[in-house]
């Protein structure tokens, strides 16, 4: 892959005396480079009728030139079937240890001399890619298909949203920590422009402790799989007036958001599939938040936090369908995924985490009370993970990463003797 970041060597390694050069420079770049065996007759062919001052020189040389190819960043751009930058896109080793995250123009700056990629994002389809098969580092996703069914406006009170959320810790040492999954029911009250909703969930985790930790902000996950009754343009632009938050005319289908130091997000138009996209840095938005708004208790938290976590991000991301006007409605809504991640350190050891959260619309209708309480009846589904996988599949939702998929699958087979077990009786206390 050709390089796309010039490296200038130090003019001092090649005005070093004979002695520095063949007892230091020259032993440790012939130890790294000592698989490019098949190059050395041809490197003594080209210098047989040179000096020996020269020789040791050139064969320097020649072995930096080499090595730009190796220490030189491998840049990754990973971009839809139009070409389009696709923003937030996760890359990870085949073995899922976590590489880095794409930024607003879909651009990963380096891969880390990793050989094999494997990207994903919660609109498209995984791919797994050789980094030496790409041309000008360019991966293309295909749209994972994932779609809403069409509905007819009907004159009733109220809108009813399946939402269907799955949550996951990884760890990049020990895999999937934790994993939650939940089945919302949203009642969108159209004339009072409200929502409420419930929650069947079911989670589990490497070490039984961290279920009972992790659950704890259970509740949280469960309001994310919540529907929001107004547009995230306005809930934008109402939580960043206090820092300059603005969303630019549309260009070329795209829109920024931006406030009085930075680009935070992007908003683009999918006319074809009726779609719109918002990607936007949360941590980013919630920082300059607190800087502004003047609130030391929260910044002196956030800072404290992000010592602890290093390269921090919170990268949010939405769609909702849209009509040939570009208007939707919150029964519009199609995923989000707001996705953490970080670097800490473990037992003396560089430990990678990410928290994803992942929500999708699986059913909505408009319904009269009474078909309300008769839609969730019939909407009810025990969690195990064969019928998870089962309502996945039927609703299109996006495979996660095989490395991931394998080991979530690892914790499930772990507790599955548990979960096979009959249930305890009531004790006559309980009755």
């Amino acid at each position: 892959m050709p390089s796309l970041i010039r490296t200038v060597a130090s003019p001092k390694i090649l005005t070093l005396g004979k002695k520095r050069i063949n007892s230091f420079v020259l032993p440790s770049l012939i130890r790294i480079f000592a698989g490019e065996l098949l190059l050395i007759p041809i490197i003594r062919q080209t210098i047989t009728n040179m000096t020996n001052k020269k020789k040791t020189r050139l064969f320097v040389l020649m072995l930096m030139t080499m090595s730009i190819q190796f220490v030189c960043a491998q840049r990754v751009q990973v971009v839809d079937n139009d070409g389009d930058p696709i923003a937030y896109a996760s890359v990870m080793t085949h073995d899922a240890k976590y590489i880095g995250v794409t930024d607003l123009d879909g651009i990963l700056a380096d891969a880390k001399g990793h050989k094999t990629l494997t990207i994903s994002h919660v609109a498209y389809q995984t791919k797994t890619v050789e980094t030496a098969s790409l041309e000008d580092g360019r991966v293309v996703l295909d749209d994972a298909g994932f779609g809403l069914d069409d509905i007819v406006v009907m004159p009733k009170p109220y809108v009813y949203v399946q939402t269907y959320y799955r949550m996951y810790y990884y760890s990049d040492i020990d895999g999937i920590v934790y994993y939650r999954v939940g089945l919302t029911d949203n009642t969108y009250d159209r004339e009072n422009k409200t929502v409420s909703g419930s929650t069947t969930h079911t989670a589990k985790a490497y070490v039984g402790l961290l279920k009972t930790l992790l659950g704890m902000f259970g509740p949280i996950f469960d309001k994310q799989s919540q529907i929001a009754p107004t547009k995230f343009e306005d809930r934008l632009l109402r939580f960043g007036k206090d820092i300059g938050l603005k969303i630019s005319d549309e260009v070329d289908g795209k829109r920024y958001v931006t406030d009085n130091k930075d680009t935070l997000g992007l908003i683009t138009n999918e006319k074809e599939l009726s779609q719109r996209h918002l990607a936007y840095n949360s941590h980013k938005l919630y920082r300059h938040y607190t800087e502004a708004t003047g609130k030391e208790k929260q910044i002196a938290k956030q800072e404290k936090r992000d010592e602890r976590q290093k390269n921090r991000q919170d990268n949010d991301f939405i769609i909702y369908h849209v009509d040939e006007n570009g208007e939707y409605l919150p029964e519009d809504f199609m995923m989000k995924q707001v996705f953490t991640s970080y670097d800490k350190e473990t037992d003396g050891k560089t430990e990678h985490v990410i928290i994803c959260n992942q929500v999708f619309s699986t059913d909505r209708a408009y319904v009269t009370k009474e078909e309300l309480k008769k839609i969730k009846k019939d909407n009810k589904l025990k969690l195990t993970y064969d019928n998870i996988q089962k309502f996945e599949k039927q609703n299109k939702i996006p495979a996660l990463p095989e490395a991931v998929q394998k080991k979530l699958n690892e914790i499930w087979q772990k507790d599955k003797d548990k979960d096979d077990e009959p249930a305890s009786q009531p004790t006559e206390a309980q009755k």
